[in-house]
């Protein structure tokens, strides 16, 4: 084998590309990754296959009875509170836990021992919560597989209270 021919094969497949280079000369070369292969909250509301499977929303054992309230990482900012939550650590042994799924857009946030001024269909008036919500910028006001988002983009996928408290 000459020592051409290894370039002569290089000029060949250069020629034979897409064109694609023609049209933006600093295009890789190479096959690039499928961005939509990754889950987006956007995707969950076309594809439920693109939500967080069972397991991971309803994980039993991520806030343990003795949470240290301290160590909570809900941001209220993003996704607000009702109105009915004046103060969310009102009880010390209240406490929320947040994380995402992958880099989705998708959160879920636990909340125990959580004070509600008013719980009308549930208690008729005041009483705490442990509640497991779902919460995406991208469902706002929207219908999710998990079912109707609010004005903060939330969904709560669980929910049990205590009345009277």
């Amino acid at each position: 084998m000459c020592r051409t021919t290894p370039l002569l094969i290089l000029v060949a497949l250069a020629a034979c590309s897409t064109g694609d280079r023609e049209s933006n000369p600093t295009a890789p070369h190479s096959l690039e990754l499928n961005a939509s292969a990754a889950p987006t909250a956007g995707g969950c509301l076309l594809d439920v296959g693109d939500c967080p499977p069972e397991a991971w929303v309803f994980a039993p054992d991520v806030l343990e009875p003795h949470f240290p309230q301290d160590a909570s990482n809900c941001d209220f900012t993003m996704f607000g509170l009702a109105a009915t939550i004046p103060q969310w650590d009102l009880h010390p042994t209240a406490a929320c836990r947040q994380r995402q799924w992958g880099q989705s857009g998708i959160y879920w946030q636990l909340f125990k021992d959580v004070h509600v001024t008013s719980l009308p269909r549930l208690c008729g008036g005041p009483g705490d919560i442990d509640e497991i919500r779902l919460c995406s910028l991208d469902w706002v006001s929207k219908t999710t597989p998990y079912g109707a988002a609010g004005s903060a983009g939330c969904v709560v996928v669980k929910l049990e209270a205590t009345c009277g408290v």
